[in-house]
C-alpha cells in the first residue's frame, strides 16, 4: 500500500508493460460464487453494463454497491476488470475503493464501496442550490486530491462531472467511475481517443489532438463550474458541433460573483483556459491558489455536512 506523501509525489513515466503489469497485479480476481458472501438488498442505480446493486457483506453486515456485468462481450468484461484493477492500484482515500472482484459462471462482478448519498448531481442541480460556498471549497478540495493521485501516478480519468463524484453523509467525497481512465506511459506520453461527456470535454479533445493531464483540470473546472451556477458551461447548446465549436472558440460565461468570491471565479477562469498549457496543473490548484490554499479542512467538512443535510431534510 502506498503511504499518503508518496502519493504527493509525481512519478515519472514507465514502460506500457510494467505499469499494465502493476494494474493488473493490484487486484486478484476470484473464481469462487460472490453469493456465499454477500447478499444482494436492492436496485440503487444504472452502470454502463447493467444495473448496480446495494449489498450486504454476510460476515459482517457492512453495505457495499455491486456493479454486475452480463451479457457484456469479451472485451467489456475485460474493461470492467481493468477498471477495478486500477482503482486497486490507486488506493486513494479520495477514489471509490474496489473491496473485491469476481468473475464467476460468465459474471463479472464489483463490489466497491457504498456512498449512500450517491452523485453529487442530485444537490448541483437542485434548483434552489441553498448551499455555502465551503460547501463547494470542500468538495473541490476531496476531487482534487483524487485527482492529484492520479496525475501523480500518471492516470487520467476523462470524465470528470458531478456524476462521477459520490458523497456520503459523513461527509466523505470520492471520485468515482474510472472506465474512461487511461494511465501515460514512456511509449505513450499523450493520448488522442475521443473520451469524455460533451459538456465536459477540454478544446484538446473536442479539436481531436493530443492530450495529457490538463483535460482533467479543464472538467474539474467544469465541476467546480456545475457547483456554482448547477449546469456545465454551454449547457443551453444542444447541438454536438455547436457545442464543440463554443468549448473550442468561445469564452465560458462567469459565475455570479453577487454570490460567490472573486477567488472561486479565478479559480473556474485558471482551470477553464482554452490553452491546455495556460491552465493550472491539479498540484498548483491544490497548494498555490488562494481559493483551496489555506483551506480549513475540518471547518468546511462541517458546513458541507451541514448543508448536505438541509437539503436532504428539505427535499425528503
Amino acid at each position: 500500500m502506498m503511504l499518503a506523501d508518496q502519493r504527493e509525489q509525481a512519478e515519472g513515466l514507465r514502460p506500457h508493460e510494467e505499469v499494465k503489469k502493476n494494474v493488473s497485479s493490484a487486484i486478484q480476481v476470484q473464481k469462487s460464487n460472490p453469493a456465499l458472501v454477500y447478499k444482494v438488498l436492492e436496485v440503487v442505480g444504472q452502470g454502463a453494463f447493467g444495473e448496480v446493486f446495494k449489498v450486504r457483506r454476510i460476515a459482517d453486515g457492512k453495505l457495499f454497491a455491486l456493479k454486475y456485468v452480463n451479457g457484456a462481450t469479451n472485451a467489456e468484461k475485460q474493461a470492467v476488470i481493468n477498471e477495478a484493477s486500477l482503482i486497486a492500484f490507486l488506493d486513494s482515500e479520495e477514489i471509490i475503493k474496489c473491496v473485491d472482484l469476481y468473475q464467476f459462471n460468465n459474471r463479472i462482478w464489483i463490489f466497491l464501496e457504498f456512498m449512500e448519498s450517491g452523485p453529487l448531481t442530485k444537490i448541483v442541480t437542485d434548483n434552489e442550490r441553498m448551499y455555502s460556498e465551503k460547501f463547494c471549497k470542500y468538495a473541490l478540495y476531496k476531487t482534487a486530491k483524487g485527482l492529484l493521485t492520479m496525475h501523480n501516478r500518471n492516470v487520467l480519468h476523462r470524465d470528470i462531472k458531478s456524476d462521477n463524484i459520490l458523497s456520503g453523509m459523513n461527509g466523505d467525497v470520492k471520485l468515482a467511475d474510472l472506465g474512461f481512465s487511461v494511465f501515460l506511459s514512456k511509449q505513450e506520453e499523450y493520448r488522442k481517443t475521443k473520451r469524455g461527456t460533451p459538456n465536459w470535454v477540454s478544446p484538446e479533445i473536442a479539436q481531436g489532438i493530443k492530450y495529457s493531464k490538463e483535460v482533467d483540470v479543464w472538467a474539474f473546472g467544469c465541476f467546480a463550474y456545475e457547483l456554482a451556477t448547477g449546469y456545465p458551461p454551454f449547457a443551453n447548446i444542444r447541438r454536438r458541433h455547436e457545442l464543440l465549436k463554443h468549448i473550442i472558440e468561445k469564452p465560458v460565461p462567469p459565475i455570479d460573483t453577487t454570490r460567490w468570491s472573486a477567488d472561486f471565479q479565478d479559480f473556474i477562469e485558471k482551470c477553464l483556459k482554452k490553452s491546455p498549457t495556460e491552465r493550472y496543473t491539479m498540484r498548483q490548484l491544490l497548494y498555490e491558489h488562494p481559493f483551496l490554499r489555506n483551506i480549513d479542512v475540518e471547518d468546511c467538512k462541517q458546513a458541507w455536512i451541514e448543508d448536505y443535510t438541509a437539503y436532504k431534510d428539505r427535499t425528503q
